[in-house]
C-alpha cells in the first residue's frame, strides 16, 4: 500500500563548489557540423557566414567553440538523403569502387576549412570506425583537414 500525503515534505538540495576537488577536466565545447548546417551556411552571403563563424569559433573575440564532430553521409538535417556510395536500385558495390565524398566537398569540407581558418586549434571528435566506408571517410577527413 502506498500512501500519498496531501502536503509533501520540504526537500532541500545543496550544491557545494569546492575548487580544491576535481573530478574531471573539460577540454572544450562544440557541436556537430552536419551537411544540413553546412548547406545553410553556404547559402548565406560570404560576409554573413564569416560573421557567424567568427562569433562561434574565434577564441579571442567570439564564443570560442573548439570541438567539431563531422557526420558521415547524410544526417537527419540534410535536405536530401545520400550515402558515400549511392548505387542505383538493385546494384551493389561491396568493394566501394564508387565511394565518393563529392557531396561533402560541396558544403561540409569548405565550411570546415573556413572554421579552421578562424580557429586552427579546433579538435575533431573521434567517431566510431564500424564500417569500412567510415574508416575511409575518417582517414580522408583527418588527412585533408
Amino acid at each position: 500500500v502506498i500512501e500519498f500525503e496531501a502536503k509533501q515534505k520540504e526537500r532541500v538540495a545543496y550544491i557545494v563548489v569546492d575548487p580544491a576537488r576535481r573530478y574531471q577536466s573539460m577540454e572544450g565545447f562544440g557541436f556537430a557540423l552536419t551537411g544540413g548546417s553546412a548547406e545553410h551556411l553556404t547559402k548565406m552571403s560570404p560576409f554573413a557566414r564569416q560573421e557567424i563563424l567568427q562569433e562561434m569559433f574565434d577564441p579571442a573575440e567570439g564564443v570560442g567553440f573548439n570541438y567539431i564532430r563531422l557526420t558521415l553521409g547524410a544526417s537527419d538535417l540534410n535536405s536530401f538523403v545520400f550515402s558515400y556510395d549511392d548505387m542505383p536500385e538493385g546494384k551493389e558495390d561491396f568493394k566501394l569502387k564508387n565511394f565518393s565524398l563529392s557531396q561533402d566537398l560541396k558544403d561540409v569540407v569548405p565550411i570546415m576549412y573556413e572554421i579552421l581558418g578562424i580557429n586552427p586549434r579546433i579538435k575533431k571528435a573521434e567517431m566510431s570506425e564500424e564500417a569500412n566506408s567510415e574508416k575511409t571517410a575518417i582517414r580522408f577527413m583527418q588527412n585533408t583537414l
